[in-house]
């Protein structure tokens, strides 16, 4: 049995997860993360979008690492996943991040709407996830299987 857990410290987010959980397709192999609202610069190559919240995934309860990937919506604006994918290790702990490229370099800002959903997370083998949890608290995530912690983006050696 393979779960997600997710936390955020966001409450506006945390309810939007919750509408996410309560009303998920069994067999979507990925479990969509909504953006709370970002402008994004046009003028920049490069935008980092922080989707503000933290992840552990299980299966069999035994820690897994699991992928951030870009939905097929993110095609309708100027961005394109500047790693393709996005590993997510067993031990990491800090927030899930997106990198994305700028496509199209304009004057003023993109918007990006509240709920816009632009990435998910998957698991490695692409099944669906048997249970996604929204918790409380971050402590309430699965322990990492080592001192990981919050390092990201090319923060190991």
């Amino acid at each position: 049995m393979s779960t997600l857990y997710i936390y955020t410290d966001n409450n506006v987010l945390r309810n939007m997860l919750f509408d996410m959980v309560n009303n998920r397709r069994v067999t979507d192999s990925g479990f969509d993360i909504p953006i709370i609202r970002e402008q994004v610069n046009q003028n920049v190559h490069l935008h980092t979008f922080n989707l503000n919240i933290k992840v552990g995934a299980t299966h069999n309860n035994r820690p897994i690492p699991c992928l951030l990937l870009p939905r097929s919506s993110l095609s309708a604006t100027p961005f394109r996943m500047a790693n393709s994918i996005g590993l997510i290790d067993m031990g990491y702990r800090g927030d899930v991040k997106a990198k994305v490229d700028v496509l199209t370099l304009q004057n003023g800002d993109y918007d990006v709407p509240r709920g816009a959903r632009l990435f998910q997370i998957c698991q490695g083998n692409f099944m669906p996830w048997d249970n996604v949890v929204i918790v409380q608290f971050e402590h309430e995530l699965p322990p990492a299987p080592d001192n990981r912690g919050a390092g990201g983006f090319g923060s190991t050696n």
